[in-house]
């Protein structure tokens, strides 16, 4: 009996599904840019209950990122001990706690707490559906990362639209966090029953997100490349927080910010769409570290600020 538990929690090979598991993993994506694209559009009322300056509020953003990065680059003995659903589990559930305790924050500190549960959350939940999707695409053979990301685009599109929507109804940003929480809890309940994919039983010493940092500096050619990467990306990530909060200081309404924040998620979201044929088909998966670390371009949501993507 014990063992059959065993088996539900880390999900035996010989019987897991891979349609369900791929639904999974999809509503995973899509929790992501739900919450991403929601925060989003918070942020702003947040700010301003909380009375952060913006030095304040976005360097103190700056630790959710920070986590985030720790946990996809050195997370993999968290896998080992705890295994790819357990660990889902437990970042779904701290995710959701995160949204309530941001939601309850009335100064900085409980801010800064909230905000360092939200990195060990999304760290945490963003390494698990990014290497389960890559054993997944291991298995079947077929690619599926691009299709997976462009889900977390149409999610930020939903939630940077929903939470505008709700906030211009009159619902309290509060609530719109509580909400959040609600649907780690709609995911948490999801996984229970499925099965993941397996995991590669030898991946090779040249596989995980420590071995493309290590291939990183070893090539000055490809840290240049990297370094311009992650400024884009930083720059890309400001400019979209930032944006919306100019846009209500400027008085403008609550959907208005939500809408200009889904615009640019969309065209993440039709660009992913489009190139899909483009990405190239191999019988075997890229390298994890690569799809890993490559995922935390959408997760420094403007932090100075603050989840993935390939």
């Amino acid at each position: 009996m014990a063992g059959e538990a065993v088996a539900a929690v880390e999900g035996a090979p010989a019987t897991w599904r891979p349609r369900a598991a791929l639904a999974l993993l999809m509503g995973y994506f899509l929790l992501f840019g739900v919450t991403v694209g929601g925060q989003g559009v918070l942020w702003a009322d947040i700010k301003s209950a909380l009375a952060l300056s913006d030095g304040v509020f976005g360097t103190s953003q700056i630790v959710s990122p920070m986590l985030g990065v720790a946990f996809l680059l050195f997370g993999a003995p968290v896998i080992a001990l705890l295994g790819k659903k357990r660990l889902a589990l437990a970042g779904l559930l701290v995710l959701g706690l995160s949204s309530l305790v941001l939601a309850a924050a009335d100064g900085l500190w409980p801010f800064v707490g909230a905000l360092v549960l939200t990195g060990l959350g999304f760290g945490s939940v963003e390494l698990v559906m990014n290497s389960a999707t890559l054993d997944w695409e291991q298995v079947t053979g077929r690619n599926v990362m691009n299709l997976m990301h462009a889900g977390f685009s149409g999610g930020a599109v939903v939630g940077s639209l929903a939470a505008g929507a709700l906030l211009q109804w009159g619902w309290a940003y509060a609530a719109v966090l509580a909400l959040l929480a609600a649907l780690c809890g709609v995911a948490f309940a999801a996984t229970i029953p499925v099965r993941f994919p397996p995991a590669d039983p030898s991946p090779g010493a040249g596989s995980g997100p420590a071995a493309a940092l290590r291939l990183l500096t070893s090539r000055g050619a490809l840290m240049l490349l990297a370094l311009l990467g992650l400024l884009g990306v930083i720059g890309e990530s400001v400019a979209g927080t930032w944006s919306v909060i100019y846009l209500r200081s400027l008085g403008a309404e609550a959907f208005v910010g939500g809408t200009a924040y889904a615009l640019f998620n969309g065209t993440m979201f039709a660009g992913r769409l489009l190139n899909q044929p483009l990405v190239p088909r191999p019988g075997r998966a890229p390298p994890r570290g690569a799809a890993l670390i490559n995922n935390r371009s959408r997760r420094t949501k403007g932090k100075s600020k603050d989840q993935g993507v390939r």
